[in-house]
């Protein structure tokens, strides 16, 4: 859990986030896209955990997020569409009660010209486009956490890149405390 807090305290100060600020590509006017598919996450009893962080007033950082693993493959596991002169894969990730999501991607190594954009189901809270320029050599990508139960994924891949992209989620942090309020 501790290594979660650090992990969102870096994400948030913008050092591991370099994004372009534009619009996802289902956005567009042109593009009308079914809905993708729905990864539920387990149970979270976030009442039990704001319980037990009220009762510990001690820790010196303040625990908002219960960890669950995953091994999500976007590209596997995500809807596929062939939009522009590309591929879009799209996913959404829902955690019943959570007030917001955060993702951390284990494998992230993404082509020049793809597109990575997490947003909220409503998309009032949208985060990217994260890009190449957020590819490292440890090949992980932290994104911070973005409001409400649900956020899709969307990434896009152009038909003419020079490699694969590889974009795997391995870990979603369910907010049971509410950070955004």
């Amino acid at each position: 859990m501790l290594f979660f807090t650090a992990l969102l305290m870096h994400s948030i100060s913008g050092l591991a986030q370099i994004q372009t600020g534009e619009l996802p590509p289902s956005r567009t006017p042109k593009t009308a896209l079914p809905e993708p598919p729905v990864v539920e996450m387990p149970e979270v009893d976030g009442q039990a955990l704001r319980r037990q962080t009220r009762e510990a007033p001690h820790r010196k950082k303040l625990h908002f997020a219960r960890v669950l693993n995953v091994d999500i493959d976007i590209k596997k596991q995500g809807d596929q569409r062939r939009i522009d002169q590309g591929k879009l894969y799209r996913l959404v990730i829902r955690s019943e009660g959570a007030f917001s999501l955060q993702l951390i991607f284990d494998r992230y190594h993404l082509p020049p010209g793809a597109e990575l954009f997490v947003y909220s189901k409503k998309h009032d809270h949208v985060l990217g486009a994260f890009t190449s320029a957020n590819n490292k050599e440890a090949g992980g990508l932290p994104v911070a956490p973005v409001k409400g139960e649900q956020v899709v994924i969307e990434y896009y891949e152009p038909d003419q890149s020079p490699f694969d992209g590889d974009l795997v989620l391995s870990k979603v942090g369910h907010d049971f405390l509410g950070i955004w309020d």
